[in-house]
């Protein structure tokens, strides 16, 4: 059994945001008034409606013109990710940490939405929260960051059976947790909970709903890709990932060839904005 780690409860203005944002005309104004009146989040947003990946022509200078470009889903995603930064804000965590998990929900929301794979806001979700128990392992354990740095040569199987011969649980199970404790999406903590065992799940899901072998897949395509020039955990390709590859590009229908020109597309577009 996992131990029980401390997990920062909901806050009562990230509920009455859910709340608002689940209606079917949530009220802007009164979203652009709590946004501007948060630094962090003014600014997390504006960054996010104009990520490289996107290609927009022009820059979105507003955040009126980020909300909707965005969409409620995705601007839901995001508050829940900025509130979650401020409650663990205690562990100390860099910024490389959130900006490492904001590229891979949004590579995992193009991967979706031009393959036309699963919904393209539960995907980016899924990115944003992929990492998510490692900000409660770092608030948890005080020697956690320099374990991780020491193991981050390990797949993502053998680092969760170390962690939990470590520290009685792993970061996997703790960002499910999270993501429950949070009332956020159920298939989104499930992909989140199950991504040690991926290859298991695409070949037996089981009792899983349908998306969640599809999350898991397109989740390791975009950690793929984004490690290329997302350099925060230092991993290196791997012969054993180049294998997993060809399963997940099998059960996502996608070709070699494609994926190419997506990893491409994706890596000269990022590379070109950390250049800029």
């Amino acid at each position: 059994m996992s131990k029980a780690l401390i997990i920062p409860p909901c806050p009562t203005v990230l509920i009455e945001l859910q709340n608002l944002l689940k209606t079917q005309e949530p009220d802007i104004n009164y979203l652009i008034k709590v946004i501007k009146r948060d630094l962090a989040l003014y600014t997390i947003l504006l960054s996010a409606a104009n990520s490289p990946i996107y290609r927009r022509s022009q820059a979105i200078k507003s955040i009126e013109q980020a909300i909707i470009i965005l969409g409620t889903e995705k601007l839901a995603t995001l508050i829940q990710t900025v509130i979650l930064r401020s409650e663990l804000d205690q562990a100390a965590i860099p910024e490389e940490f959130w900006s490492s998990c904001t590229e891979v929900a949004s590579i995992c929301s193009v991967i979706a939405e031009q393959f036309i794979l699963v919904d393209s806001e539960l995907a980016y979700k899924v990115g944003m929260l992929h990492a998510t128990g490692m900000a409660v392992m770092m608030r948890n354990f005080s020697h956690y960051s320099l374990f991780v740095k020491k193991n981050n040569n390990l797949d993502a199987k053998k680092l969760c059976y170390l962690e939990r011969e470590t520290f009685g649980t792993d970061h996997y199970h703790q960002g499910y947790e999270l993501t429950k404790t949070w009332n956020m999406d159920e298939n989104a903590a499930l992909a989140v909970r199950y991504q040690p065992i991926t290859l298991a799940v695409l070949k037996d899901p089981k009792h899983l709903p349908p998306e969640v072998p599809t999350l898991l897949a397109l989740l390791k395509l975009a950690k793929y890709i984004s490690n290329e020039y997302r350099l925060y955990w230092k991993m290196t390709e791997q012969q054993s990932e180049l294998k997993q590859l060809d399963s997940i590009l099998d059960h996502l229908d996608i070709s070699q060839d494609d994926f190419q020109d997506l990893r491409d597309q994706l890596s000269d577009q990022l590379l070109q904005n950390a250049a800029a």
